[in-house]
């Protein structure tokens, strides 16, 4: 039971995005509650562990799919989230240097600030009506 609950937490996580509730069936664990997104290594683990859960188990634990597909006797249930981060800009440095009577003033580093995308879809394959593998993709699901 811990288990399934990490993996949940974990899903949650990563499908909650930085700081929204981005599916409804994915509320209130997010990466400000985690600290950060998986590494690699960890999330391939926890999607590991889904697999010989039944589709009626992994529903139970996630909430519905996004999306479903049927193909030949596969079942595909996609989990996905899209999230913005704003990072801040930063002002860059400057110095300054006197010669004579003239002030020179130059400046250094910086950058502006703006908005990340961040995107995560996890896909879970069954066959009949068990998982037996698990994918993901997109830039918001690991570190």
């Amino acid at each position: 039971m811990i288990k399934n609950l990490t993996f949940v937490f974990l899903v949650s996580a990563i499908l909650s995005g930085c700081g929204g509730a981005v599916n409804s069936f994915m509320t209130g664990y997010t990466e400000s509650v985690l600290g950060k997104r998986p590494t690699k290594a960890e999330l391939d683990a926890e999607l590991k562990s889904t697999i010989g859960w039944s589709d009626l188990q992994l529903v139970q634990q996630l909430g519905p799919p996004e999306k479903t597909y049927d193909v030949d006797g596969h079942r595909f249930l996609s989990y996905q989230a899209n999230y913005n981060v704003n990072r801040p800009g930063k002002a860059p440095d400057y110095t300054t240097v006197v010669q004579g009577n003239t002030a020179y003033t130059t400046s250094t580093g910086g950058r502006a600030g703006g908005t990340v995308n961040y995107t995560c879809t996890i896909i879970f394959e069954s066959v009949n009506s068990k998982i037996i593998n698990a994918n993901y993709s997109g830039n918001g699901c690991t570190y």
